[in-house]
């Protein structure tokens, strides 16, 4: 955009000094417009004639700017818009075509491009309108660059004639696998000393991610380990078929070829300790599942503190941190209405029963998942879900839990689907 306002002046500066004034100018101008869009006020071509002379502190005649320069100067004030309000937008539409009404709203505030030079007719040099290019962004599919994790599986075995140490713990370093261009992780690392002596199993699954991830160190050459074992486990399902009832409380064996009769994904199950990065790990299996198209999730922690850090985790990312949506932004009658994006909720959460013509939290969130859904669900915290299914204590016989119950509700209703346990 540089280029473009340096060289739409009528007599453009030739030194970098010169260029680098009126690029400044042409972002304070964009600035005031930013101001007129926030408050909803019509931007006509006396106030943006207005704005840009008191920036420029010239008037067009003088050939300061042109009126190319000045829907260019348009364009920026709308690309300030959308990075301040775009998010929030996105958020309270909930879908692509929800959203689009929206930006025709910005788009209608903005002059059109009736000032045309020679010039810029000449190689058809003309904005694309808002809704436009979001139908094309839509239709491209357009998300971070995601490719493929390459590494290398070695065979790993104890050395001959080395023991264990006296010590209760061994650094942690990969055994199984190599990830050429990987960093080791920032802080120190270590595991159980008979742990150490076993190796890893050998995998074969390749998650996406995008290609930066691995270059600049966003994720450690641990946490994309656990990103492969995880993908790993999601490919395959658990023995057996099984029955889910209508309460999805009753899970029972039932032949391969019965009516109605399911098989569950096998779960991952990771106990890292401080200073394992589980949140990033936990973004990043959510983030392979996102780019291979499985682009809702359910994220569950024990309260809504840990929303902040897994929004600034997926961020990191570079996703867009309020597709990181909590579920009591939707009341508990209306279907939630959220095209993609990762629900997170609460186990308290998920007690919420069924009242009158309100559905369950557990139903709503099934609801929105869809039938076909196969994506990651995260329990958090998932020691909050203890005794889910009851027993003996001292005192006699002790019920499930509710928080319990509602968590393996929400395993037993993914069916076929992944299930991933943090």
């Amino acid at each position: 955009m540089t280029e473009t306002l340096a060289g739409g002046a009528a007599a453009a500066p030739s030194s970098i000094r010169a260029a680098a004034s009126l690029t400044s100018a042409a972002i304070r101008a964009a600035r005031q417009l930013l101001a007129d869009l926030e408050r909803g006020r019509r931007i006509n071509a006396a106030v943006l004639r207005s704005a840009i002379e008191v920036a420029f502190d010239a008037a067009d005649a003088a050939g300061a700017w042109n009126w190319k320069t000045a829907y260019d100067i348009c364009e920026a004030a709308t690309v300030l818009f959308l990075r301040k309000f775009g998010p929030a937008m996105r958020a309270k539409a909930g879908s692509t075509t929800a959203i689009l009404p929206m930006l025709a709203r910005v788009a209608g505030l903005l002059p059109t491009h009736t000032r045309r030079s020679e010039d810029s007719q000449a190689p058809q040099q003309f904005s694309t309108p808002i809704p436009l290019k979001l139908a094309a962004w839509t239709a491209a599919g357009i998300t971070p660059g995601g490719v493929e994790l390459s590494y290398e599986t070695i065979e790993w075995s104890a050395r001959e004639g080395t023991r264990l140490s006296d010590a209760l713990y061994e650094e942690y370093g990969l055994q199984s696998i190599r990830i050429p261009g990987s960093c080791a992780h920032p802080t120190k690392l270590v595991q159980s000393a008979a742990m150490a002596s076993v190796a890893p199993p050998r995998s074969s699954y390749r998650p996406h991610l995008p290609a930066n991830v691995v270059a600049d160190g966003i994720l450690s050459d641990a946490q994309l380990e656990s990103i492969i074992y995880a993908g790993e486990a999601r490919s395959d399902f658990l023995a057996g078929s099984w029955t889910v009832d209508a309460t999805f409380d009753v899970v029972a064996a039932a032949r391969d070829d019965a009516e109605n009769a399911v098989r569950f994904r096998r779960g991952w199950f990771f106990d890292d300790g401080t200073g394992a990065g589980k949140g990033r790990q936990v973004v990043g299996i959510l983030l392979d599942n996102w780019l291979k198209g499985r682009r809702r999730a359910v994220w569950i922690s024990k309260s809504d503190q840990p929303i902040e850090d897994a929004q600034q985790d997926w961020s990191a990312l570079g996703m867009e941190r309020l597709l990181v949506t909590p579920l009591s932004r939707f009341r508990q009658r209306p279907p939630i209405r959220l095209s993609d994006g990762i629900l997170f909720t609460t186990y308290a959460t998920l007690r919420t029963d069924e009242r009158g013509e309100k559905l369950s939290r557990v139903r709503q969130i099934v609801e929105w998942l869809g039938s076909d859904f196969d994506g990651s669900i995260v329990f958090d915290e998932s020691h909050a879900m203890q005794n889910a299914v009851g027993g003996k204590g001292e005192r006699g016989d002790q019920a499930a839990s509710q928080q319990g119950r509602a968590g393996l509700r929400l395993q037993h209703v993914e069916r076929a689907c992944e299930r991933e346990a943090a």
